[in-house]
């Protein structure tokens, strides 16, 4: 079990992956940066507390003139 909380505008968001230990050794697991739909989802970087990450990600400039985090 792994979770992501994300605070949108006063609302918690919240991911939940379910998988078991076997998934991971069989390299059933892909990485959300496969998935081209996922990625495709634009976040502005304000909406999280950068504060929150155990390592800061940094702000750049996409490809199309955006702000992402890396």
């Amino acid at each position: 079990l792994e979770t992501i909380a994300v605070t949108i505008e006063g609302s918690d968001v919240h991911l939940i992956s379910y998988y078991m230990s076997e998934d991971i050794h069989n390299r059933r697991l892909r990485r959300p940066s496969s998935h081209l739909d996922i990625m495709g989802i634009y976040m502005p970087p304000c909406i999280f507390w950068l504060t929150n990450f155990r390592v800061s990600p940094q702000a750049e400039t996409g490809s199309y003139g955006k702000l992402r985090l890396v």
